[in-house]
């Protein structure tokens, strides 16, 4: 026990010092104009979120998904995109905005990858909430247990090579430079796999998930020659900790991903 708190506290350092520069922005910096129906969007996703999951569950997956899209605008400022904000979308989930394109595929690789990178330190922290007292607190544990679920179910799928998806952006970070019509083959084979599995899961969601990603696809590469590209050991790098945040939230929302399968 005394070792996964050990674990804990240096998986939540490294994403503070990763981060380091996003956490917090200047008033003066930030951009307080208003984003049209951006708050009226986000009430309703979490008001769905309940609606589908119950009390506990929803706010469970809203707080998920909030603190995923953080994790994409902390990147952002860090990489030099004051402006940078996400909306919470209903039955979607959310998605971070910046007006201005990143300034290599590098920068473009780490706004990626610290949206589920900021959230391995939020799963390991609720699994070993839940071996304390607080899992026998009337809705606490439920809650815990949801938020520990969710993050590692959804951030794993989310982490799958399947585009626009964040491993499919990652995917295509990496792979897209070495052997672009390979990697565009693998990422049009992907969805066709998860659309097979809508039909045979009778699952809308991801029929329109399959639906977006082809479309995406069609324009994937475009804007590629103004980017800078990553050396050799950047990717490596790059490859290795995709795959270790795979197989990290696999094993942490194992138990969720169980129940949907």
């Amino acid at each position: 026990m005394t070792l996964a708190w050990v674990l804990l506290a240096g998986v939540t350092a490294l994403t503070w010092a990763v981060l380091r520069g996003g956490w917090r922005q200047r008033l003066a910096q930030m951009d307080m104009r208003p984003e049209g129906n951006a708050l009226f969007t986000g009430i309703l996703a979490v008001g769905a979120a309940i609606w589908f999951f119950g009390i506990e569950g929803g706010l469970a997956l809203s707080l998920t998904i909030a603190i995923h899209e953080y994790g994409h605008v902390a990147a952002f400022r860090v990489a030099g995109h004051p402006d940078a904000t996400f909306r919470l979308i209903p039955l979607i989930g959310g998605v971070a905005i910046s007006r201005k394109s990143p300034a290599s595929d590098l920068h473009d690789l780490y706004i990626t990858i610290m949206g589920p990178g900021i959230c391995l330190g939020l799963m390991a922290a609720a699994w070993m909430l839940l071996q304390t007292e607080l899992a026998y607190i009337p809705h606490v544990g439920q809650f815990l247990y949801y938020l520990a679920a969710f993050t590692g179910g959804l951030n794993f799928f989310n982490l799958l090579p399947i585009y626009p998806l964040d491993g499919g952006k990652i995917f295509w970070l990496i792979f897209g430079r070495y052997a672009p019509a390979i990697a565009r083959y693998v990422l049009f084979a992907m969805t066709g796999v998860i659309l097979l599995l809508a039909i045979l899961r009778f699952s809308l969601f991801i029929f329109i998930l399959a639906l977006f990603s082809f479309q995406a696809l069609r324009q994937i590469g475009h804007g590629r020659h103004r980017m800078r590209p990553m050396s050799h050991g950047q990717a490596l790098m790059a490859t290795g900790a995709w795959l270790a945040m795979l197989v990290s939230f696999a094993l942490g929302g194992l138990s969720f991903l169980l129940a949907q399968a």
